[in-house]
């Protein structure tokens, strides 16, 4: 009997918890920044495409104009970008996303680069719930409100390498001179 109350008291333990935890983790996916690179592995001289992109349960109303980091040893020239509001998958959560900011970052040696932290400050529309639940039934249109929210992306880091060299086969077939 012991074992079967200690049993039930544990199951009951956990079925209490498990809604709590689920809901600390809502909050942290509700809203974030990332930084993708294109590539993160380059050759010495080329250049490679760093984009900055929101993502957010709710629909992204608008941007604030975001000021991109300094990249030491690296020359950052800004790429213009339509706002543009897609829906994307990750796991089992839908989120909307925007690219906020994309930039080409160019480095100038050999090694590898750490691109900071990036800010960004959004307006999300977020649903006010109605004074009744039978609002969706009749077609209502659903009403929302801005919210201001502001998320910081994770650093990154890019790897360049230098430039292999070809062999005298390969130069061959370009057709340049080789002695």
């Amino acid at each position: 009997m012991n074992r079967f109350l200690v049993c039930f008291l544990l199951l009951l333990c956990g079925a209490l918890l498990r809604p709590a935890a689920a809901e600390s983790r809502k909050v942290v996916d509700d809203f974030f920044v990332q930084l993708e690179c294109a590539r993160p592995e380059i050759l010495e001289g080329d250049s490679c495409l760093v984009t900055v992109r929101v993502y957010s349960l709710h629909p992204i109303a608008e941007v604030e104009k975001i000021k991109f980091p300094k990249v030491k040893g690296c020359r950052v020239a800004p790429r213009s970008v339509r706002m543009v509001q897609r829906r994307v998958r990750r796991g089992r959560t839908v989120y909307y996303t925007v690219d906020a900011a994309q930039v080409y970052v160019c480095p100038e040696e050999v090694g590898t680069f750490r691109i900071p932290e990036c800010k960004v400050a959004v307006q999300v529309r977020c649903p006010v719930r109605g004074e009744s639940v039978y609002e969706p039934f009749f077609g209502l249109v659903p009403k929302y409100k801005a919210e201001k929210r502001t998320a910081q992306s994770e650093s990154i880091k890019i790897a360049v390498r230098e430039v292999p060299l070809k062999t005298t086969e390969e130069l061959l077939k370009s057709g340049k001179n080789v002695f």
